[in-house]
C-alpha cells in the first residue's frame, strides 16, 4: 500500500515458505514469501498454515492492482474480495480476506 512498513513479523516459517504479519500504516496484512518451486504439495501446506492462523486472526491481503502475479496467487489460494481502497499514495488497492 505504501512504503511505510512499520514491522514485518514471521508467524509461520518452514523450508517452503514464510508467512508474515506486516503492519502498514497501522493496518495488519498477511505477506508470504515462497522459497521453493510452487507445487500442489506446497499449496496444500500453505493452505494448512492459513487455516491454522484463521482460527486466531482475520487474514487480510492488500493487492496492488498493478501486480498481476500476486493477483493470480491470491485467487489460486482462495482469498475472497472484501473491498477496494485508495492508498495514501493515491493508488488503487483491493483488500482480500481468507475465509
Amino acid at each position: 500500500m505504501d512504503t511505510l512498513v512499520d514491522e514485518k513479523v514471521p508467524v509461520i516459517e518452514c523450508k517452503e515458505f514464510t508467512l508474515y504479519f506486516e503492519e502498514v500504516n497501522s493496518n495488519i496484512f498477511l505477506h508470504c514469501d515462497v522459497h521453493v518451486r510452487w507445487t500442489k504439495k506446497v499449496k496444500f501446506k500453505l493452505v494448512d498454515g492459513l487455516n491454522i492462523l484463521k482460527q486466531y486472526f482475520n487474514l487480510l491481503v492488500c493487492l496492488d492492482l498493478e501486480n498481476k502475479k500476486l493477483g493470480k496467487f491470491i485467487d489460486l489460494l482462495g482469498f475472497k474480495y472484501l473491498k477496494s481502497i485508495i492508498g495514501t499514495d493515491n493508488k488503487d488497492y483491493d483488500i482480500y480476506v481468507w475465509r
